[in-house]
């Protein structure tokens, strides 16, 4: 008889990275790095976070964990095929061993990656395209958080992001700075029109933008530390299914030293 060994390993958490357009998980190989912690990919698409400072003994005992300081571990996403922007993000732990608890360890964190220029675009998107300049130097914008609001109601419709990068990275282009493409997903090809004037069936939608800009002196952010920021509002644009509506003026904003 062939005897079995029984290995007990306790896994920190698990992260599962979201296209921020669609929400469907990201399927190509990230990078991630952290100085604090380290990862493995399972098929299913899970990051899983195997080992962290300060978590040796943790994850040594499956039964009887011993109690960790919180800690926050900051990582750094990059994707090899240039579709998606790099970013950061900070994973608290450690996670809640209480399976029913909205941040348990057996539930993975989904953290939102947003599409660069290179990536493809679905033809029955709607997208914005427009250029950011500084309203001082007129100097191409180098990073910002764009939200695309329903006008009428404010309802979130997408969200996109301006990031020039590290020079060295697969998403930075000297001729891509400043040129931003904001995604939009579900604008239908004929709605009701939610004003009560003119026609009852419209055929596109007037969406405004709202613009947080960020800091040019870096070169990689985490976007979720904007996401509550007020931003400068223009606009509106009308936007229709499958159609790229170009805004053919740059539009000046302040940008934050």
């Amino acid at each position: 008889m062939t005897a079995i060994d029984r290995v007990d390993r306790r896994y920190i958490a698990g992260v599962i990275f979201e296209d921020a357009t669609t929400g469907a998980p990201v399927r190509g190989p990230l990078r991630l790095s952290s100085t604090n912690a380290s990862f493995f990919l399972t098929t299913g698409g899970v990051y899983v976070v195997k080992s962290a400072l300060g978590f040796e003994a943790y994850v040594d005992e499956f039964d009887n964990p011993p109690v960790v300081a919180p800690v926050e571990v900051e990582v750094f996403i990059t994707d090899p095929a240039g579709l998606y922007f790099p970013r950061l993000f900070t994973l608290a732990l450690p996670r809640s061993l209480n399976p029913t608890q909205a941040n348990a360890v057996v539930q993975p964190i989904r953290v939102p990656l947003f599409r660069s220029l290179a990536a493809p675009l679905n033809p029955n998107w709607s997208v914005i395209d427009a250029t950011l300049i500084d309203n001082v130097t007129g100097a191409p914008v180098r990073n910002a958080l764009v939200r695309a609001l329903r006008n009428v109601d404010s309802v979130l419709l997408g969200t996109a992001l301006l990031m020039a990068g590290a020079p060295d990275s697969p998403t930075s282009s000297p001729r891509t700075i400043g040129q931003l493409a904001v995604p939009i997903v579900g604008i239908p090809v004929v709605a009701w029109s939610g004003t009560g004037q003119g026609s009852v069936l419209i055929s596109s939608v007037p969406v405004r933008l709202e613009i947080v800009t960020i800091s040019p002196s870096l070169s990689v952010f985490d976007p979720s530390q904007f996401s509550a920021a007020a931003g400068v509002s223009v606009g509106p644009f009308d936007v229709s299914s499958g159609r790229r509506t170009k805004v053919a003026a740059p539009l000046q904003v302040t940008v934050p030293s």
